[in-house]
């Protein structure tokens, strides 16, 4: 094939390298499984292992440590990740899903160091759409977000028995929703940034009420 100007020939078994691809040295080691390892960047210390394309993009199933120690495992297109994959962080972050063109996008898992996990839909690379948290408390939270935020319907339950059912805006409670709280005292009406504000009900456990 040719790349650059240059005619590169090599049987399956054979270990090639091809100087001046995006002005750095590739070396190039090909597997009779048809996969490659590869360094796409000395300098930067970015390496490579799976399969290519004839533009020289990983192309199909693949293994990408980047510079900083991050690590993607999964599916790649034209050189883009694309398709199903898992990407691991420095900082102990992990994802698990949909990619398109190089960012999450669709139906995906994240867990973060603090063991909180998040499960639902992605849009560039943030949490958008229905989707559901887990805390490492024991606490959970179902319903919509809106660039990697809280917004719209949703469910907040606490592990002390009270729970939250309303709307959301921006991580906040705030609009019409429904607080209960452990000893079944409850808040039916307006909030605003967290905090009670305008019309609403509130019943005591006692049922006496304050409207």
């Amino acid at each position: 094939y040719s790349k650059n100007g240059q005619t590169v020939a090599y049987d399956r078994f054979q270990e090639v390298s091809i100087v001046s691809v995006n002005e750095s040295e590739i070396s190039l080691s090909i597997y009779n499984d048809g996969t490659v390892s590869s360094i796409l960047n000395k300098d930067k210390k970015i390496a490579y292992l799976g399969f290519w394309n004839y533009q020289l993009k990983p192309n199909g199933m693949g293994i990408l440590i980047k510079t900083d120690g991050s690590r993607y495992e999964g599916n790649f297109s034209n050189g883009q990740l694309n398709g199903r994959g898992r990407y691991f962080t420095v900082k102990g972050e992990y994802f698990e899903g949909e990619f398109q063109q190089g960012i999450a996008k669709g139906k995906g898992i994240f867990i973060n160091p603090e063991n909180n996990i998040y499960i639902g839909d992605w849009m560039d690379d943030k949490t958008n759409g229905l989707g559901e948290e887990r805390f490492a408390d024991g606490s959970m939270f179902i319903g919509n977000f809106y660039k990697g935020k809280k917004n719209g319907k949703g469910k907040y339950e606490w592990t002390d028995g009270s729970s939250y059912e309303g709307d959301f805006k921006d991580d906040n409670i705030n609009g019409q929703g429904l607080y209960i709280w452990s000893d079944n005292s409850y808040y039916q009406g307006t909030w605003k940034n967290n905090m009670m504000n305008g019309k609403g009900l509130f019943v005591f456990p006692d049922k006496t009420y304050y409207e």
